[in-house]
Order: C-alpha cells, then sequence, then structure tokens
C-alpha cells in the first residue's frame, strides 16, 4: 500500500457520482435492447455451443478477478467505492499487474455475458463502456489520487498499466 494521504491537499473524493458497475450493466442491457431490434448474427452456424462455453469461461474468470480484488481492498480496510474517500492505494498483488483490476475485471465480464448470449451488440457495447470508465471512471481517479498521494501515485502510474 503507498504511503498516506495529505489531507491538506486532496479533495474529499474522486468525483464519480455513477457506479461504475451500473455503467457497464446499462451498456450490457442496450446490446441486449439492439440484439432485440436489430438482430446481428456474427456467430457462425454450428458455433454457438464453443462460443457460450467461452463467454462462460470469461465469466467465471471476470468474476472471479473481480473477488479477488474487492479481496484485497477488504482486508486493507482501503472503501472500493470511487465516490468515497480512500485511506490508501494498493500497489501489490493484482495491483502490481494492473491498476484497475475491478474495471478490468468488469470488461471480462462483459464480454463473458456477449458470448453466453450470444450477442454482437452485447460485445460491441463494450467499447463505449470502456470509453466511459476511462475518461469519466479512471480519470477522476487518476486525478483524485494524484493530488492526495501526489509523488508516491506518480511512480506507482509509472511502473504498472492502467489496464494490462
Amino acid at each position: 500500500m503507498l504511503p498516506g494521504v495529505d489531507q491538506a491537499k486532496a479533495p474529499a473524493n474522486a468525483g464519480v457520482r455513477f457506479p461504475p458497475p451500473v455503467i457497464m450493466v446499462l451498456h450490457i442491457l442496450v446490446g441486449v435492447g439492439l440484439s432485440r431490434l436489430v438482430p446481428l448474427h456474427v456467430v457462425p452456424e454450428g458455433t454457438e455451443v464453443f462460443v457460450r462455453g467461452v463467454g462462460a469461461v470469461l465469466l467465471v474468470g471476470g468474476l472471479g478477478l473481480f473477488v479477488k480484488a474487492l479481496g484485497m481492498f477488504k482486508r486493507a480496510d482501503i472503501d472500493v467505492r470511487p465516490w468515497m474517500p480512500t485511506t490508501g492505494i494498493l500497489d501489490s498483488g493484482l495491483y502490481a499487474w494492473t491498476r484497475n483490476p475491478i474495471y478490468l475485471s468488469f470488461a471480462i465480464m462483459h464480454l463473458g455475458i456477449a458470448g453466453l448470449i450470444p450477442s454482437a451488440w452485447v460485445a460491441l457495447m463494450l467499447i463505449p463502456a470502456v470509453l466511459v470508465l476511462r475518461f469519466y471512471v479512471i480519470a477522476r481517479e487518476e486525478r483524485y489520487l494524484e493530488a492526495t498521494f501526489g509523488e508516491a501515485y506518480v511512480r506507482y502510474k509509472g511502473r504498472v498499466r492502467r489496464w494490462l
């Protein structure tokens, strides 16, 4: 975990008002709706079982990644909600490989759901979902964490990639 919070410099929180899981679910639902309105069949005939199997593996893998990352927050006694103040930054375990394992898990689960349905529209809706996460959630979190943790967070950003 990165060293302490400089409360004098830091804003109260990252300013994220819309829960990231809801962002992902809404994009999945839009994809499902588009699939019903304008069917887009891209899965070759006879491969649906394989695509659904890959979807199941992605969904379970993404869920496992999510649970692992969430557990790390709980063990460190850090609030995972981006609209709440943070008391620390995880920089080991999963967080030594990616700064955003929870958002990465959301993307993996999103693709898993697209494969399970199977729906090209749901898969395509991952693009705007990730863009919303990147520019609405992650950008705000990174500004907040840099203001709160200063050079320690800048060094962390320099050595650990955002996604992978």
